[in-house]
């Protein structure tokens, strides 16, 4: 920090460290410190939220048990959900019987995946298995599930199967219908107003079914990816994006609605 030249991105990582470790008047003189080298209103937007501390501490001063997930491993498991008495999840451990040759080139470990535990006791699980044979890839990250509320549809995104102009293969989503002939997965139709140019990502279905939420980069937003909404007409047809705007949405990157 001391540094004449120094990054004034790292006044921002500073301020964020600070933060973390309850130091709030430091971390606001150093959000203040970004803002006036950089103009970057995430500088100015923290300061605001720090502001706004004592109003929201109250919502949570009832005392809460967390425990941990009882299958936790030392990869990556997020985006939890329940479905069918159990818990649906993605992660990047291995799951099933061998495991796979095949590995991300970003973190040297198995593709993301959609594994599933069923329910024991209030927080007994059994040891999680892959959800979807058909779902899950060898060599695509697939990951956030969200479901209909009586189960028949689910949505998740998955990397597409073609590159775009920047040479990644960005994240799609898809939506799948549960057949009642034999209660196996339909085929995976990529919802109708997405685009390869850009990432589809973090959806979150109504109970109904009806409303869609998810998060987008596909530009004309108002942050670097916004959260938006889509209402679902049929089986196959959904509105047109709708951007939840400025008071959800900021300068900075919305996520996992």
């Amino acid at each position: 920090m001391d540094e004449e030249r120094a990054n004034p991105r790292n006044f921002y990582y500073y301020a964020e460290c600070l933060q973390t470790l309850g130091q709030i008047e430091d971390a606001k003189k150093w959000y203040a410190i970004y803002f006036d080298h950089t103009k970057d209103e995430k500088g100015s937007m923290m300061i605001a939220a720090l502001d706004r501390l004592d109003e929201i501490e109250p919502l949570f001063k009832e005392e809460l048990e967390v425990l941990p997930f009882a299958h936790n491993s030392p990869n990556d498991e997020f985006a939890p959900v329940m479905y069918d008495g159990g818990i649906v999840f993605t992660t990047d451990r291995h799951v099933g019987k061998m495991p796979l040759k095949i590995k991300s080139k970003w973190t040297g470990r198995e593709y993301l995946k959609i594994a599933n535990a069923e329910q024991l006791g209030l927080i007994e699980y059994r040891e999680p298995v892959p959800f979807s044979g058909k779902i899950n890839k060898i060599d695509r990250n697939t990951s956030n599930t969200t479901f209909s509320g009586d189960g028949s549809t689910i949505i998740y995104c998955q990397n597409d199967w073609e590159a775009n102009v920047k040479y990644f293969y960005p994240l799609q989503l898809y939506v799948r219908h549960l057949k009642k002939e034999n209660g196996a997965w339909g085929p995976a139709e990529k919802l109708p107003f997405i685009s390869s140019k850009h990432n589809y990502m973090h959806p979150w279905l109504s109970n109904n079914g009806r409303t869609l939420f998810f998060v987008s980069d596909k530009g004309n937003g108002i942050g670097g990816s916004d959260i938006y909404m889509s209402q679902r007409i049929n089986d196959t047809e959904w509105s047109r994006p709708k951007n939840l705007g400025p008071n959800i949405n900021t300068p900075g990157h919305e996520g996992f609605p």
